[in-house]
């Protein structure tokens, strides 16, 4: 069943473009990204794909993070936990998912979540 909807999470790490080799160290310890320009004076290391992704999340659970991105980064965790469990192919599942994302970083509301397809 195609329910017209991707989930497709990405990792993203943004430096001044002065300190790409910072990025390029990132990448090279990762095995996974790559990067671009993000604006005029920053670039970025850029991740996508689960089997990157879970890369990511598994470097992360043994390199903790001490920041306030640490609630962001549960939350990416379970949502790349639940992409790799197939949820995202079902309604309720991409709901969760949306509903996740829609508490991390800047709390932008998934158009998702006000689709007259979600309310059916």
């Amino acid at each position: 069943m195609t329910l017209g909807w991707q989930v497709l999470p990405e990792f993203r790490v943004v430096q001044h473009k002065k300190d790409t080799q910072t990025l390029r160290m990132i990448q090279k310890r990762l095995d996974c990204g790559i990067i671009t320009v993000n604006h005029d004076d920053r670039n970025e290391l850029r991740v996508r794909g689960i089997n990157n992704l879970m890369k990511i999340v598994e470097f992360f659970r043994i390199n903790k993070l001490k920041t306030s991105k640490l609630n962001n980064f549960k939350k990416f965790a379970t949502v790349i936990k639940m992409m790799n469990e197939r949820k995202h192919l079902k309604r309720t599942g991409l709901k969760e998912i949306a509903e996740i994302a829609a508490t991390m970083n800047k709390k932008i509301k998934s158009k998702y979540l006000e689709s007259s397809e979600t309310i059916r």
